[in-house]
């Protein structure tokens, strides 16, 4: 898959919108540059960012107002990508420089699950055995002030009553019911639609797109990773109300390089047991320490690149990518990976896609060769 063209010309539109991103006002006209990021493992944070520049004065109320920023690249050869929509995000409060005659306001807004992070609950949350958990997550949601929520269809339903106390917030307890559903975190998509997914194990998924050496601008860079490393996860499930249940996985396989074999002694992925206090049963338990050991064994190698932009990553979540790619000096980075993080800038010339990808599959070339 090819994914750069020659030439090219960038624009952006932004538009203030109403939560459900309806567009309200074309703000266009005042905006300077910006990017969008996104990272997966924030452990429940706001995944997706948008930071803009814009000019000619207040136009936004922060914290109540919602933006949404398209994205247009018109190819030399005839071909058009977008106008692509790139998420709907909540005002934040502006950094402000004026001169005499200019103001410059720079916000870092945030995407939709925001909303459902700043609301909590003002009395206790009750779930009752047998509720349906995607329509309990809706409601959680519902509650925060979101509107369009679009959880995966499921029959899976409560085992036992939940209660959740006063002052929580309203993210974290929907991202507790997404473990009893055994599904990923919430996100927003790029047309601000909060959504999830089953969890999956992504070595095995279909790689998004495939990177060689003709795709990557300038550099490839391996980041060291002490800290995320590990070749141990614990997941535990401890509740006054229900039996304690643990899954324990361990890395064993003598191709990966940070395996207890390898390392010659055991790491604990995150340094301590992972909380999986409303898995309903053993499977979900089981399922979070499968997902989680693939990732603590993905850590053996994280990469930086920047490609051209391409919608099969910009505004996806849990994205698996493959790396064709062989430097003059024998460094091989050839295998598939997961999008840990992504960043598309938006400017009048130009939209590179940062990516940080760590490798789940070593695929057995050059320095990849098991010893």
């Amino acid at each position: 898959m090819t994914i750069k063209r020659a030439g090219g010309v960038v624009s952006i539109e932004l538009f203030r919108t109403d939560v459900a991103g309806n567009r309200i006002e074309d703000l266009s006209d005042t905006f300077v540059s910006g990017s969008v990021s996104y990272r997966e493992d924030l452990g429940g944070g706001v995944p997706m960012t948008f930071d803009m520049t814009l000019i000619k004065g207040p136009r936004l109320s922060p914290l109540e107002d919602f933006v949404s920023p398209y994205l247009t690249i018109r190819y030399d050869d005839g071909t058009q990508l977008g106008p692509v929509r790139l998420g709907v995000f909540l005002v934040t409060q502006p950094k402000v420089s004026v001169t005499q005659r200019t103001s410059t306001q720079v916000y870092t807004c945030e995407d939709l699950t925001a909303v459902a992070r700043d609301a909590v609950f003002t009395a206790t949350w009750k779930i009752p055995t047998g509720t349906n958990i995607a329509s309990a997550i809706t409601a959680i949601l519902q509650d925060a002030g979101l509107v369009n929520v679009a959880m995966p269809d499921s029959t899976k339903v409560t085992g036992y009553n939940r209660a959740y106390p006063k002052g929580m917030t309203n993210l974290e307890a929907a991202n507790k019911l997404c473990v009893a559903a055994g599904w990923w975190n919430v996100y927003s998509d790029v047309h601000g639609v909060i959504r999830t997914q089953p969890m999956r194990l992504l070595t095995n998924s279909t790689a998004a797109l495939t990177i060689t050496d003709d795709d990557y601008i300038n550099t490839i860079e391996h980041t060291p990773t002490q800290g995320q490393v590990g070749n141990v996860v614990v997941v535990r499930r401890e509740r006054s109300d229900q039996p304690t249940l643990y899954a324990i996985r361990k890395n064993t396989d003598v191709d990966s390089p940070i395996s207890i074999p390898n390392v010659g002694r055991e790491i604990l992925y995150t340094g301590a047991p992972i909380d999986a206090e409303d898995a309903e049963d053993q499977s979900d338990v089981d399922t979070l320490a499968d997902r989680l050991i693939e990732e603590a064994r993905s850590y053996e190698r994280v990469v930086s690149l920047t490609i051209p932009p391409d919608m099969a990553l910009i505004g996806k979540q849990h994205q698996v990518a493959m790396l064709d790619i062989k430097t003059d000096d024998g460094f091989d980075f050839y295998g598939r990976y997961w999008v840990r993080e992504w960043s598309c800038g938006l400017s009048a010339k130009d939209a590179p896609l940062k990516l940080t990808l760590a490798r789940l599959v070593r695929l057995g070339r050059g320095e990849d060769v098991s010893q």
